[in-house]
C-alpha cells in the first residue's frame, strides 16, 4: 500500500458534488451575493466566508482556504498545502513535498474535506467562527490511517 507519512501537528500551528441548501439567513451582519437563478452564492461573516456553485465549494478564513469539487480537493493553510486530485495526494510544506497515489486515501480525504466544507458553510450561515482545529485533527487521522 502506498505510504504518505505526514504530521499536520508539526506544521499547523496557530462521492458526489458538495450539497448545500441555504436555510433562512440568521439576523447577523452578512455579505451575500447570488447570481442568476441561484446558481452561485457568496457569503461572508466577518473574515470567514464561502463561495458555492453546483460544481464546487470554497470556504475561507484568515487561516485557511478549502476548495472542493467532484474530483479534487485543496486545503491551503499558512503552513502547508494538501492537494487531492484523482488518486494522487500531495502534501507540501516549506520543508518539501510528499506525494503518493492511493485511491482509498484520496477518497477518504475528499470525503472528509467535502464534509468539512459543508460544516464551514453552516458555521458562516449561523455566524459562528469556523472550527479549524477539528478539520486539522481529522485530516491528520485520515493520513495516519494510510502510513
Amino acid at each position: 500500500m502506498p505510504s504518505l507519512h505526514v504530521s499536520i501537528a508539526d506544521v499547523s500551528h496557530g462521492g458526489g458534488p458538495p450539497s448545500v441548501s441555504p436555510p433562512l439567513l440568521p439576523p447577523i451582519p452578512l455579505l451575500m451575493h447570488t447570481t442568476g437563478a441561484g446558481e452561485s452564492m457568496k457569503m461572508a461573516t466577518g473574515s470567514d466566508g464561502f463561495v458555492y456553485t453546483p460544481n464546487e465549494l470554497e470556504t475561507y478564513s484568515p487561516l485557511h482556504a478549502l476548495h472542493v469539487t467532484n474530483s479534487k480537493a485543496t486545503l491551503n493553510t499558512r503552513n502547508f498545502t494538501l492537494n487531492v486530485s484523482g488518486d494522487k495526494v500531495v502534501f507540501r510544506t516549506e520543508e518539501g513535498s510528499k506525494k503518493t497515489e492511493s485511491a482509498a486515501l484520496a477518497k477518504d480525504l475528499r470525503d472528509l474535506l467535502t464534509e468539512t466544507a459543508n460544516n464551514q458553510v453552516k458555521d458562516v450561515m449561523t455566524g459562528e467562527p469556523m472550527e479549524l482545529d477539528d478539520m486539522l485533527v481529522r485530516t491528520e487521522e485520515v493520513l495516519k490511517k494510510y502510513e
